[in-house]
């Protein structure tokens, strides 16, 4: 059931599992979007550079006609170099003796634990990453023609012209396109009259009585892009003791059109964000360990992961910043 490993501790691959399981499982029921917007790319250093993709990768053309000579022309095809450093995230809780055994008929208590520890994970990485990607400071902000609060705001423009932009940037084409919106935006993008009047008239009253609230796949189909991503969750932005001051993670101010690259695919795959995870020290995020604490009479139970959130695309090339409010 378990490894032991240099720090004395016990790396138990049965509740690493478990905690994958249950990462896929907590992004789904809170909304968290952080493996959707930088999915994990495993990396075999904890401090190296990586490929970032330029303007250069992108649009230039290249003459393919062969030579009199016989010879062909040569690109370069390189791309640019960032550096990375893998930082370690983790956390701990106290598996008491004596609360295991009381609690042992309601509910495998190390299987809670290790729920408990992956939630406050997932939570701050979510928070680390709204910071990174919707940051005026890095990324050039348009701001939309109006509030997007404003049932008439011609969101449609908007996001064409953010399309046209991207597209210009890129050449890639629009149906690759994510739109990264808040529960909040979500909701005003329901209201829109504009989105309502061109789903309903493309709507077929074959397919039954028309949904009450429509889809995110139903709104990109209507904003003719690849996918709408909405980001939930909430938390207390005061520290213990103090009174609680609740904040949305993703920002409702900003929208982020953008090209997300696949889950699991090579940095060959356009991009605009990843996490970098060294696997020499955390196969997978997270791993969890346990370790024996006699002086508490308990065992400690850690869920840990090393990686960086890095951006993997020129600032403006992969994504395009909307102002919404």
């Amino acid at each position: 059931m378990g490894v032991h490993i240099e720090s004395g501790s016990t790396l138990r691959r049965d509740l690493s599992a478990v905690a994958n399981e249950f990462a896929a499982e907590e992004a789904r029921r809170w909304g968290y979007i952080a493996d959707r917007v930088a999915p994990v790319f495993p990396v075999a250093e904890a401090d190296a550079t990586y490929p970032v993709w330029c303007r250069e990768n992108m649009l230039k053309r290249s003459a393919t006609r062969r030579n009199e000579d016989g010879t062909y022309n040569r690109v370069d095809g390189t791309f640019g170099t960032q550096s990375y450093s893998c930082e370690e995230f983790g956390l701990e809780t106290l598996l008491d003796d004596r609360r295991r055994r009381r609690f042992s008929s309601f509910l495998d208590f190390e299987r809670a634990m290790t729920r408990m520890l992956l939630h406050q994970i997932l939570l701050d990485r979510e928070i680390r990453l709204a910071a990174i990607v919707m940051n005026a400071t890095t990324y050039s902000a348009t701001a939309a023609s109006a509030s997007w609060g404003t049932v008439g705001t011609d969101i449609l423009g908007d996001v064409n012209s953010a399309c046209v932009r991207l597209s210009g940037n890129t050449g890639i084409p629009r149906d690759m396109f994510s739109l990264i919106v808040s529960a909040a935006t979500f909701w005003d993008l329901n209201r829109n009259t504009a989105i309502l009047a061109q789903f309903s008239a493309t709507y077929s009253p074959n397919l039954g009585i028309r949904p009450g609230m429509l889809t995110a796949a139903q709104i990109a189909q209507v904003l003719n892009i690849g996918e709408i991503v909405v980001a939930g969750g909430s938390y207390d932005t005061k520290g213990e003791g103090v009174a609680e001051s609740i904040s949305t993670i993703w920002s409702d101010a900003y929208v982020q059109l953008c090209v997300l690259a696949p889950p699991g695919s090579d940095m060959e795959s356009p991009g605009a964000w990843r996490t970098l995870l060294w696997t020499a020290d955390s196969p997978t995020l997270p791993v969890v360990e346990r370790y024996r604490s006699d002086e508490r009479r308990g065992e400690v139970l850690r869920d840990r992961y090393d990686a960086d959130e890095v951006a993997t695309a020129e600032a403006d090339l992969m994504n395009d910043l909307i102002t919404v409010t």
